[in-house]
């Protein structure tokens, strides 16, 4: 839909003729083995650089986790986010989530559960998790990797909150606009082991107009802007001109026999919606 929307959306006539291959998996190159879309790319190996980033579903809905509209999430998070003064937030850092998918949640929860300025619990068995709204409820948002990036960076971003962070080792469409020091720090970065965790949130706890600047700089640049629908169909626009570019061949839409290769997409999206199936290609 992110895709269909990109289009529509268009000036008719500025949309090239591309075909491309996309992989759903997390981890593309583990699944696709070879140049792809995908949701993320591992920056530390080269076979990951054929993985072009495109925005991930959870731009459109993250049915599994129960968001049924990105736009809804975000009204919800935002109305939250602007009703409530700094003073008014928590003086906490909060984080949920699953320890089984990277070792370093488990290091995590060891240093930082039970401390007064933490607000961390492995949800394993699904009974702890914090909607997304009430994650502005806090001062600090901890963000965490998982088995590879986490879908839930996009929506605490937009709670203008002060996001903690590790080195992100897996790159998503909007890793590059991540600055942890100068005039344009937007995030806090700790080590990969959490040894300078206690120390951070204890320093801008102590600074709370520092804090409150980093957060308010994070939220101006995704909430205002790279996190909006209107960012992500630009992104996608500028991703079919970079492809087309690259592409190297005509795509003709007709077959030899002039039929039309594949379906128009509202065919297929009807068909799955009311029918349970895609239509069918001879």
């Amino acid at each position: 839909m992110m895709i269909y929307d990109a289009i529509v959306g268009a000036k008719p006539g500025t949309i090239p003729n591309i075909e491309f291959p996309f992989c759903a998996d997390d981890d593309a190159i583990r699944a696709h083995r070879g140049i792809s879309w995908g949701y993320t790319r591992h920056n530390a190996f080269e076979d990951q650089r054929q993985v072009w980033v495109i925005p991930d579903f959870g731009y459109w809905e993250w049915y599994s986790s129960k968001i049924y509209s990105y736009a809804d999430a975000r009204r919800q998070i935002l109305r939250r986010a602007n009703n409530l003064t700094w003073a008014e937030r928590k003086p906490q850092m909060v984080w949920r989530g699953a320890t089984k998918f990277n070792p370093m949640r488990g290091k995590l929860v060891d240093q930082a559960s039970g401390k007064e300025w933490s607000d961390v619990r492995d949800c394993a068995g699904g009974s702890c998790f914090v909607e997304l709204e009430d994650h502005c409820n806090y001062q600090f948002i901890l963000y965490t990797e998982g088995a590879t990036y986490s879908g839930r960076m996009k929506y605490q971003q937009q709670c203008k909150s002060a996001m903690i962070m590790h080195t992100i080792h897996w790159i998503t469409h909007s890793s590059h606009l991540l600055h942890w020091d100068g005039p344009e720090q937007n995030i806090i970065k700790v080590e990969d082991d959490w040894t300078d965790l206690e120390e951070k949130v204890q320093y801008y706890l102590n600074h709370p107009q520092e804090a409150e600047a980093v957060a308010e700089r994070g939220y101006k640049l995704f909430a205002e802007r790279y996190q909006t629908q209107a960012a992500i169909s630009c992104y996608f626009r500028s991703l079919f001109d970079a492809w087309g570019a690259h592409q190297g061949y005509d795509v003709n839409l007709w077959d030899e026999n002039g039929h039309m290769r594949g379906v128009p997409f509202e065919s297929y999206a009807v068909a799955r919606t009311y029918l349970g199936n895609a239509p069918h290609v001879d």
